[in-house]
């Protein structure tokens, strides 16, 4: 327990400037005036381009209410501050930033910088764009990172670099420089304190990188396995269509010469029709085949691979599709361009199949930091929760596997149909950051 807690749960009084003061005083308004300044500085560290002097501004307003120097309770309010609620609802980067904000704010450092592993090497966020202070502090990082303990470095100027555990592990450093006038060991407890309380981020970081790939292993193992039916399509199904209507022809050829003139009519009638069946079970198959490639989606824009389906579809039917896009669409990942194009070739192909609709639109746009897909036609529609439920039960995956494609990638899915009313399907994708930058 802190020296504050213990004194306001303890205390039977205490002595402020030599006077005695209740314990009710202790133990209720300077907690909770230790608590707000607190939340004065964690909201400022997040609002303000330059949050030192709101920070300090928040440890003296708590220091008064103790009758302590601010330096006495610059832990306390840093210790709550990195607490607070706000900074675990922040992409991971930014809470890092914030961090750094408000020990450099609180314990009165130069500049923080959090230095960290991936992938991609040694990246850091911090509180100055100095280069040389990058540099600096870099090498501090490194230090720390590989031995494992705190160091404190410099003699005129001071650093103070402290290793960030997770699992007993360091994964990253925080190295603070001390200004001329910091209290050197004010910034070394600060910089333990805030060590601890980092761990959890860099968790968090860790966990939605570790999502990012299992999001794009699963979306990559997906299409390999649609790659894989359209050639086996290609090079099974197809190749004996194509050896079935050959051999049609020359039995059509046979049994043209064996029957007499008044029935050759009737049965090259009749032959013609089956390989007419033939060859639109070839288109379909083929249809199937090309549909399965992925690279439309890759090679091409989103909007393209969209615009190209709408046209397939027009060509296959008597539906008009619009196709409207937003030119300005955010980044988005490989896996997602993907589960957009699928979907959207999903939805069609049962609009073409089911729906009896005349015209379908699809329309697709920014939504926030994301993107939302709406596709909507005119037809017959449906009772959305007995289809689910129907598809499931007789393995048919079309509306259940655009549910899963969407589901995998964490957004959100809206079938809006009824009987005789038409069906909106809406998908809205989450911008994908994995190292939480967005």
């Amino acid at each position: 327990m802190s020296s504050l807690k213990r004194e306001a749960a303890t205390a039977p009084a205490h002595v402020r400037d030599g006077a005695a003061v209740p314990r009710t005083e202790v133990a209720g308004r300077p907690l909770a005036r230790l608590q707000w300044a607190a939340s004065a500085a964690a909201r400022a560290a997040v609002s303000e381009v330059d949050p030192r002097a709101a920070i300090q501004s928040a440890v003296a307003d708590a220091a008064a209410a103790f009758g302590r120097r601010p330096s006495q309770v610059a832990v306390e309010v840093l210790d709550r501050a990195l607490c607070e609620p706000l900074l675990a609802q922040m992409p991971p980067d930014l809470t890092l930033q914030t961090h750094a904000a408000l020990l450099a704010g609180a314990a009165g450092a130069r500049d923080v910088f959090i230095w960290w592993r991936d992938g991609r090497g040694l990246r850091h966020v911090g509180t100055s764009s100095d280069a040389s202070a990058k540099r600096a502090t870099r090498t501090l990082a490194k230090l720390v990172l590989e031995g494992g303990e705190p160091v404190v470095a410099g003699t005129r100027s001071v650093a103070v670099a402290v290793p960030v555990r997770r699992s007993g592990v360091p994964v990253a450093a925080l190295v603070a420089r001390a200004a001329e006038s910091t209290d050197i060991g004010l910034l070394e407890r600060a910089a333990d304190r805030a060590a601890l309380r980092l761990a959890p981020v860099q968790e968090r970081r860790a966990l939605l990188e570790r999502a990012g790939d299992r999001e794009r292993l699963l979306l990559e193992a997906a299409e390999k396995r649609l790659v894989r039916l359209g050639y086996d399509l290609h090079d099974g199904p197809l190749q004996d269509v194509a050896a079935l209507a050959a051999e049609v022809r020359l039995v059509a050829k046979d049994v043209e010469e064996v029957v007499d003139e008044h029935a050759a009519a009737s049965v090259a009638d009749a032959f013609a029709s089956l390989l007419d069946r033939i060859r639109q079970l070839e288109r379909g198959l083929r249809s199937v085949s090309q549909s399965s490639e992925s690279s439309a989606a890759l090679r091409d824009s989103l909007a393209a691979a969209i615009r190209g389906e709408a046209e397939r579809v027009e060509r296959a039917s008597a539906i008009k599709v619009e196709v409207e896009t937003d030119p300005d669409l955010p980044g988005l990942t490989d896996s997602q361009r993907i589960a957009l194009y699928r979907v959207t070739q999903e939805a069609l192909t049962n609009v073409r199949d089911h729906s009896g609709a005349a015209n379908v639109s699809v329309t697709i746009a920014r939504a926030g930091d994301g993107v939302r897909l709406v596709i909507t036609d005119d037809g017959c529609g449906f009772d959305v929760d007995r289809t689910l439920k129907a598809s499931a039960r007789r393995g048919r995956l079309g509306l259940v596997g655009i549910f899963e494609r969407v589901r995998l990638l964490g957004g959100v899915l809206r079938v809006v149909s009824a009987p005789g009313a038409g069906t909106t399907l809406e998908v809205v994708l989450a911008r994908f950051t994995p190292d939480g930058s967005a």
